[in-house]
């Protein structure tokens, strides 16, 4: 979610891969590494057991590929466990 803390500094963290334009092999050298992070967020008043986390954070990685990839996608949602 853009604005927050937590995405700002994921969002930081793919800027900083795509600055070392690391070449990408197998895509000739126009092409470059980039990154896709999912995340989640854990309240701890909340309790959620570590596989609903995980599963947040994977469903949020894979709509940060299906957006356009080289992005960030943070679940922030609270979840009751």
């Amino acid at each position: 979610m853009a604005g927050t803390c937590r995405s700002g500094f994921l969002t930081g963290v793919v800027a900083a891969v795509a600055a070392r334009a690391l070449p990408h092999p197998g895509v000739g050298a126009t092409r470059h590494v980039t990154i896709s992070i999912g995340a989640a967020s854990l309240n701890p008043d909340c309790p959620e057991d570590a596989a609903s986390l995980l599963l947040r954070a994977d469903a949020a990685l894979y709509r940060a590929k299906r957006n356009g990839r080289d992005r960030t996608e943070v679940d922030l949602r609270v979840v009751n466990g």
